[in-house]
């Protein structure tokens, strides 16, 4: 059977009440899902083996940071390119193709490791085709979503990658951590490990999961992608989304870095401010769990205009608080609404953005998001040094303000009914 949605075609001879069955009986969804999940978990435990590593070989922390930020710079540059790229190819053999690659160069680096023949050089190498990967996966995964899940699955079905998401950053770094004291080769082996069972994940899907692209239209990398930012542009509620979250993703990592400087500055020591830290995952922990329930409940305009408005009190709170670990307790509470508010702006997404640049608005979008974030640090930073805790987490606290009064000026293209996408089926 033949049939098009949301921009993609399918032909695998699947009934089409197969699409519609329980999220969890979906066994496409359920095969990315776990494919991804145990490989989440595995690039984030190696996320915190590689400085470990760089540590062990060099003692310098100087290289481990250099290390640290070529990696995520690469990353954040890769988005962009990476959007285009997977509407023009078939996204699930990408997804097996990265995650083939990594899996090699984590393979290749544990034995060197284990054979004490590592070079730092070799493992910025590996770890920046590591995030590139990962990168193209997430841009395809994002992509496929609407080809995998009914629409009446989307807020179940982004709701269960949001505590997915959460739980791998929880679980993974102390694994990491715990593997390396094992042996320094084992976190890679057991990344390279989890992206076999992504790649089995993978190939149980059914389904041709290649974009519809038009007959004509731009067809080099750069039209690709401006016309991905274009409709960002053009669509109101995607241009709202591209000017307020990366002040509220600013104002989110300002205080994750912040936080921390400022109680070592003051002799807190490492166990409590670990244990600080860990608070911060809390609230999207929880909220991931009420999420695909709360997004369907509460309208978009009051999600997207609360959580800045609520992080603004709390980091106001947590900057009275600094130096004292008690700052845990309003961080504990930040995120709480963020899941609900993203599962309710991806299934939006999905439902309206044509299927054949999906993976641009994706990827340009976390772009978008994350672009000013990577600043962050550099201002905490700085704002500590010559002044204190205090004001740093202020101002990063005001930057939530300015984005409270983004959504509250958009509040009628957050309360508008999204678009009907233009693939018609057929």
């Amino acid at each position: 059977m033949c049939f098009r949605g949301r921009g993609i075609w399918h032909d695998d001879g699947v009934p089409d009440g197969e699409l519609r069955r329980p999220l969890w009986r979906n066994l496409n969804f359920v095969a990315l899902w776990t494919g991804q999940g145990l490989s989440d978990t595995g690039g984030a435990a190696s996320s915190l083996a590689y400085p470990l590593l760089i540590l062990a070989l060099t003692r310098s922390p100087a290289t481990a940071g250099v290390v640290g930020t070529v990696a995520a710079a690469v990353g954040v540059a890769a988005r962009v390119p990476a959007g285009a790229a997977v509407d023009q190819v078939d996204r699930r053999r990408l997804m097996v193709g990265c995650d083939v690659v990594r899996m090699v160069c984590l393979f290749a680096l544990a034995a060197a490791v284990a054979s004490g023949h590592a070079w730092w050089p070799v493992v910025l190498v590996v770890a920046c085709v590591d995030s590139v990967g990962g990168v193209l996966l997430d841009a395809a995964a994002y992509a496929v979503m609407p080809a995998v899940l009914a629409d009446e699955q989307l807020e179940s079905g982004w709701a269960a990658v949001q505590a997915r998401g959460q739980a791998s950053s929880i679980g993974g770094p102390p694994l990491g951590g715990a593997l390396f004291d094992v042996g320094r080769a084992v976190p890679f082996v057991a990344d390279g490990i989890s992206y076999v069972f992504s790649i089995l994940g993978l190939a149980c899907m059914r389904g041709n999961f290649r974009a519809e692209t038009a007959a004509t239209g731009p067809s080099t990398l750069q039209h690709r992608i401006a016309e991905g930012f274009a409709h960002i542009w053009r669509t109101p509620v995607l241009r709202a989304f591209a000017i307020q979250t990366p002040l509220i993703n600013f104002a989110y990592t300002g205080v994750v870095f912040t936080v921390p400087v400022a109680l070592r500055v003051h002799d807190v020591s490492g166990g409590v401010i670990g244990a600080v830290l860990v608070t911060l995952s809390v609230g999207p922990l929880v909220g991931a769990t009420f999420a695909a329930r709360l997004s369907k409940r509460v309208p978009l305009p009051w999600l997207v205009t609360a959580i800045p408005l609520s992080s603004s009190v709390l980091f106001g709170v947590a900057a009275a608080l600094v130096p004292s670990p008690w700052v845990a307790a309003p961080l504990a509470g930040i995120g709480l609404l963020a899941p609900a508010a993203n599962v309710a702006l991806m299934a939006r997404i999905t439902r309206s953005v044509p299927g054949d640049i999906l993976g641009r608005i994706f990827s340009n979008l976390q772009f978008c998001a994350w672009s000013l974030g990577a600043v962050a640090p550099l201002v905490a930073g700085l704002l500590v040094a010559r002044t204190s805790g205090h004001v740093a987490i202020a101002v990063f606290a005001l930057a939530d303000v300015v984005a409270a009064v983004v959504a509250v000026t958009h509040w009628h293209v957050w309360a508008a009914p999204a678009a009907a996408s233009s693939a018609d089926p057929s």
